[in-house]
């Protein structure tokens, strides 16, 4: 049913309705009474009824049966394993039993059958080696496939030969039982270097002649192809901000390092450690390659690395100041892929300002703030805003600002107005009655005095510069 609309299963109920078959018992022509549609999958009603809909003659789609996923498994298992299976399972015994030393192991899929050989014991392949001998449609053919061996058993590098330049292959006597004839088929040879399993952690060290340095602590390079001249190991993804493909050759006894710029991810962080890597590797430092295990120098010298280049300093500073917020609210902060606005450049300093130091300083003109004062505030505000007098005020809110649409929640914060006069003192009196039940709220208008001084104290980031500071080594 998954591979036709309704339209085409109507199309081949109506056709099998409309055919006759032989009786194997009777030898007459009979004709079809019942039709089932089978699908490996589930059968919704929505299809069942689209089909139902199309087929006009309510006899014939009242004998239909529709099986899908789980009724077909159960007549699987209740019919089949004294048929397909049963000659599956014949099959494969009748394989074990063609060769002395491997025993093939034969797998069905959508795309045919798979032979895979395993040895009957260990050594089996040395004792009895498997070969496979191709035949080339001309010379040029077989000298490039013995080039490409060559290369294969030297370096590692992969083999890949087209059909079209084989004509067809010799096969042991076994497997040409298996496979039966091969002159009228089409073969191609492939082969592939498989990447070590295990890998080597180590540290790789960029020194630049001005003295800019950038150090990946712990890479681990995975053996990627190998042979007997020449090895190609790799970095693992995401242990460094740039991939690090390592040539070593045996014969010559050369190191190349070629670099690779990879930015993993483009929040704060990958972007500052991408950007100072860059920065150094744009000078074309020499590395040294460290052996985390016994702390042997692998290899030192000078690096490949074209292709890095330095961005202006202005950038680079408010990248570095984004991953510096991004690491104190552990938030993962996405760059936008265009110029930054003069406010977010603001933004981005007064933020970094708070999270390291936990307050802020400048200076205001008028202010609005709300306060629910209790009898003792009331008071205060009576005594200390009469007269167009100037105080020292002091409220307090949670603050939350929005960088890039990430809200970077900046908690409690406490603002302190060095002089403070009140433009509608005469509402606090007016409502006194009112506000000295503690319950009410009022909205004071604040014009600043002779001194403008504003002092914004985030206890959050306050308290976490104490801990750092309580922490630090003496």
């Amino acid at each position: 049913v998954n591979k036709g609309t309704a339209a085409e299963v109507q199309m081949q109920i109506r056709q099998c309705f409309g055919e006759t078959f032989t009786d194997t018992v009777s030898t007459r022509q009979q004709e079809v009474h019942r039709v089932w549609v089978a699908s490996n999958q589930k059968i919704s009603k929505e299809t069942v009824n689209a089909i139902r809909s199309g087929v006009s003659n309510p006899t014939m789609i009242g004998n239909v049966r529709f099986i899908d996923g789980d009724l077909l498994w159960e007549l699987v298992e209740k019919h089949l394993p004294l048929s397909l299976l049963h000659y599956l399972d014949e099959v494969q015994k009748k394989a074990q039993t063609i060769d002395t030393h491997y025993d093939p192991l034969i797998t069905m899929s959508a795309n045919g059958a798979t032979i895979t050989f395993k040895e009957k014991f260990a050594g089996a392949s040395k004792q009895k080696p498997i070969h496979i001998t191709p035949r080339f449609v001309d010379q040029q053919a077989a000298d490039q496939f013995g080039a490409s061996m060559q290369r294969f058993r030297e370096t590692g590098e992969g083999v890949d030969i087209p059909s079209s330049s084989i004509a067809g292959v010799d096969l042991p006597d076994f497997l040409q039982s298996i496979v039966g004839p091969t002159d009228h088929q089409e073969y191609a040879i492939r082969m592939l270097p498989t990447p070590n399993s295990a890998t080597l952690p180590v540290r790789i060290t960029f020194l630049a002649t001005d003295g800019d340095s950038y150090v990946c602590h712990f890479v681990r390079l995975r053996t990627v192809r190998a042979g007997t001249k020449e090895a190609i190991v790799r970095s693992e993804p995401g242990d460094a901000p740039i991939e690090i493909e390592i040539s070593l050759r045996n014969d010559t006894r050369e190191t190349n390092v070629s670099l690779r710029p990879i930015l993993v991810s483009d929040d704060a962080v990958n972007m500052s450690n991408f950007i100072k890597i860059s920065r150094c590797l744009s000078k074309s430092p020499t590395f040294k390659l460290e052996n985390l295990r016994n702390g042997s120098i692998l290899a030192q010298g000078q690096t490949n690395s074209d292709g890095f280049e330095c961005p202006s300093d202005g950038y680079v500073e408010i990248i570095e100041l984004l991953a510096i917020i991004q690491n104190s609210i552990e938030v993962p902060i996405v760059v936008p892929e265009r110029d930054l606005t003069e406010e977010e450049v603001v933004l981005i300093h007064e933020v970094h300002e708070i999270v390291t130091k936990g307050r802020l300083e400048g200076t205001w003109i008028d202010a609005s703030a709300t306060f629910r004062p209790d009898l003792p505030t009331l008071e205060i505000f009576v005594a200390d805003l009469a007269d167009d007098k100037a105080t020292v005020l002091a409220f307090d809110e949670e603050e939350t600002v929005e960088l890039f649409g990430v809200p970077i929640p900046l908690g409690h914060v406490r603002h302190i107005l060095r002089s403070a006069k009140c433009k509608n003192y005469q509402e606090i009196v007016a409502r006194y009655d009112d506000l000295r039940s503690g319950t009410a709220s009022i909205t004071l208008h604040l014009v600043a005095g002779e001194d403008d001084l504003i002092i914004k104290e985030y206890t959050k980031w306050v308290a976490a510069q104490s801990h750092m500071a309580s922490t630090a080594p003496v």
